[in-house]
């Protein structure tokens, strides 16, 4: 059903087929003031007319109703800038011309009201520019000025009206004047609803976007990083036999920190993405040892500093830094793969990145530190602002590595120190809270676990990830390992074999994740195997969706070895 006859809906379109698509809705708003203005100012003023039989009254009903109509055809032949500002001329002469002419019959103030409601209102929905709303309220301004001058000066001499025509003048004034007012508030109403629900879409579009880039980028990243390693540890025992093969190590030194640079890139993103909706990563405190986690972190690096001549080196005392420490390994991981990256790409070829350690008895201090062009003090400012990077303009960048190391440091209840001087170099300091000591309780009770209780256990991986597939024959070293590449065959594969573990990827062909999920919740001699579902999702909600679908466990890929060693510890 239409809220309107068709008739008005073409007259309220009239000329929409000869603008672009930016005037299209201008047009339409100045036809439907145009219509309504014009039915109310010949309904209204031909009541005024009447009780006074002025005709000075009569023209100005008759020029003001019949200008408002010619807007109709100005739009129709395609002039809509002209009937735009015939629009506001035509308001500022009735509120000058019916000023005059009734006097103190129209309360100053609600004529104030209505030309700021309605000239600045509906300047801001037909021009869209700041300049022109400036432009209106001046307008507004000096047309209040004007009639007020003329009620005080009398240069144009009210008519004359009785008491009652008085009361009647004044009270329809107000009821057309509240009527105009209330269609501008209801259009910015609808307008506001309108752009709510626009960026409601847009935000869903782009989380349902980012999930896909995480899952088409992430994890073929990862593998192709994987994969890097492997060949590249491969090559390292043949290498002496094959001279010629030293040349293909050194395309594989390069491609290394290209894929950990990119796969830092899209992490940063994503967490940007989940602190702007308000749904950070959970913090999980894990124990581990200090020494072991810091090396394992510069040999992920090392490729990266390497391709530039850099060296990292880490300094510590060990009678100072604490053996184990308790805090969200996987966000200082990214803390500190963020700071060395930065310190990486804005340091001097053949340098040194130090990263110096320091504990504290309820504390870890770590800091990163290059010899670089530095960072001025009004830069410093700035630094950690999202998409904001170094003021040296040589060096590219998208500025969000800073800015997500000072959110996860505040979520973590520590704090960062920058310390830089132009051609000087930088350190930045993060200083952490965590449980720290040298004691085996210290950890209370957290224990790494091998995969000796999954000794000759069968474990079905269903993934379409080659790497995937790889990286868990390398971890269930002891286990029987089937693999299946998507649903369907995992179904068949599970029913064949009867698996004591099932690890189930999220996103696969022909049949994906939570569909396989609910096939094997519902088989009777498949539903008590304990199942992992991996999915490249970084979103919280979608670890939910997956337990609530009939998962044991969630698990982010690229799968860590210690992440599934702590489910497993869980589950077995």
């Amino acid at each position: 059903m239409k809220r309107f006859p068709a008739w008005i809906h073409s007259l309220c379109h009239l000329g929409v087929d000869k603008v672009g698509l930016d005037d299209k809705s201008s047009v339409i708003i100045i036809n439907t003031l145009a219509i309504v203005t014009g039915s109310m100012v010949f309904g209204i003023g031909l009541i005024f007319f009447f009780l006074t039989m002025s005709k000075l009254l009569l023209a100005g009903v008759l020029i003001e109703g019949t200008a408002f109509f010619s807007l109709l055809l100005l739009n129709k032949q395609g002039k809509n800038t002209y009937a735009t500002f015939g629009m506001l001329f035509i308001h500022c002469f009735s509120a000058i011309y019916f000023g005059a002419l009734l006097g103190m019959a129209i309360s100053i103030e609600l004529v104030g009201a209505f030309l700021i409601a309605f000239l600045v209102g509906g300047s801001f929905f037909i021009f869209r520019r700041r300049k022109m709303v400036f432009i209106s309220l001046l307008i507004t301004a000096i047309l209040i000025a004007t009639i007020e001058v003329n009620n005080y000066y009398r240069i144009i001499e009210p008519i004359p009206l009785a008491h009652l025509n008085l009361f009647v003048f004044r009270w329809f004034s107000i009821g057309g004047m509240l009527v105009l007012i209330l269609a501008v508030m209801l259009y910015y109403a609808r307008e506001n609803e309108h752009l709510f629900n626009s960026l409601k879409k847009a935000d869903i579009s782009r989380k349902v976007f980012l999930r896909e880039i995480s899952h088409d980028l992430r994890t073929p990243m990862i593998s192709v990083h994987m994969s890097a390693l492997m060949l590249k540890s491969t090559l390292a025992r043949y290498v002496y036999k094959y001279p010629e093969l030293a040349e293909l190590e050194q395309y594989l030194n390069k491609l290394i920190p290209a894929t950990v640079y990119g796969t830092n890139i899209i992490n940063n993103i994503l967490d940007l993405s989940k602190i702007e909706a308000g749904q950070p990563s959970e913090i999980v405190n894990t124990c581990f040892h200090t020494y072991t986690w810091i090396n394992e972190v510069k040999r992920i690096l090392d490729p990266l500093a390497e391709e530039k001549g850099q060296r990292i080196l880490i300094k510590f005392n060990r009678a100072e830094v604490p053996a184990k420490i308790t805090t969200d390994k996987q966000m200082l991981n990214q803390v500190i793969i963020n700071l060395v990256a930065n310190a990486v790409k804005y340091g001097v070829a053949d340098t040194e990145i130090i990263i110096k350690m320091e504990g504290k008895h309820d504390s870890i201090s770590i800091s990163v530190s290059n010899q670089g062009p530095g960072i001025s003090k009004e830069h410093q400012q700035l630094i950690f602002d999202p998409f904001v990077s170094s003021d040296n303009r040589t060096q590219g960048g998208n500025g969000l590595g800073l800015h997500i190391v000072s959110q996860i440091v505040r979520r973590l209840k520590g704090e960062i120190i920058l310390e830089s001087e132009p051609d000087r170099g930088s350190t930045f300091m993060v200083t952490i809270p965590c449980v720290t000591g040298n004691d085996p309780e210290i950890c209370n009770g957290v224990r790494i676990m091998g995969t000796d209780s999954l000794k000759g256990k069968k474990i079905l991986i269903i993934d379409d990830e080659e790497m995937m597939h790889v990286a868990m024959k390398m971890f269930f070293k002891s286990s029987q390992l089937f693999k299946a590449e998507n649903g369907n065959e995992g179904l068949k594969e599970a029913r064949n074999i009867i698996p004591d573990l099932i690890i189930l990827d999220s996103q696969m062909p022909e049949m994906n994740g939570i569909e396989t999920l609910k096939h094997i919740r519902r088989d009777n001699a498949l539903q008590g195997i304990p199942i992992i579902l991996a999915s490249a999702d970084a979103f919280k909600e979608a670890g939910e969706e997956f337990i609530a679908a009939g998962a044991d466990e969630f698990i982010r890929k690229p799968v860590e070895f210690t992440e599934l060693r702590s489910v497993l510890e869980r589950l077995v």
